[in-house]
Parts: C-alpha cells; sequence; structure tokens
C-alpha cells in the first residue's frame, strides 16, 4: 500500500524558468489525499522558494527542502 509519494520540483513539477507550476497539481494532491496517501515536493531549493511555489497546498503536503535539511508538514 502506497502511503507517500515524493515528487522533485524543477523539471517534474516546475515546467520553466517563469515559475510555472504543473497545473494539475491540486487535483492530484486532493485525489491522494483522500486515499490517505501523502504527497511531499522535494528539492534542493530553500523552503522559502517552495513556500511561494506551493503555498496554496501548504496545509495538505510535505516540503522537504535544502536536499532534505528542512521539511515543513502542517506548519512544523
Amino acid at each position: 500500500m502506497v502511503k507517500l509519494v515524493c515528487c522533485d520540483v524543477d523539471n517534474t513539477l516546475l515546467f520553466d524558468k517563469n515559475g510555472t507550476i504543473c497545473t494539475e497539481i491540486t487535483e492530484v494532491v486532493d485525489k491522494l489525499s483522500a486515499r490517505g496517501v501523502l504527497f511531499a515536493v522535494v528539492s534542493g531549493r530553500p523552503l522559502c522558494d517552495l513556500l511561494r511555489l506551493f503555498g496554496n497546498l501548504s496545509d495538505k503536503i510535505i516540503m522537504v527542502a535544502f536536499d532534505g535539511a528542512l521539511a515543513l508538514y502542517k506548519g512544523r
């Protein structure tokens, strides 16, 4: 049973240098959440970048920044 899905940001969810995020990400996160699966964005970027990009989903996803040195889930 899948409990966690992790996805890189650059060239996976982030399509170009202008910061365009995959538009379906909110729908995917909602579907995974309904099945009890956590979604994590994982990046070498600083946490402030992830919050800027995924702030609207910050209460639903895990954000792993600085190549795994910092993780944020539901504000903790």
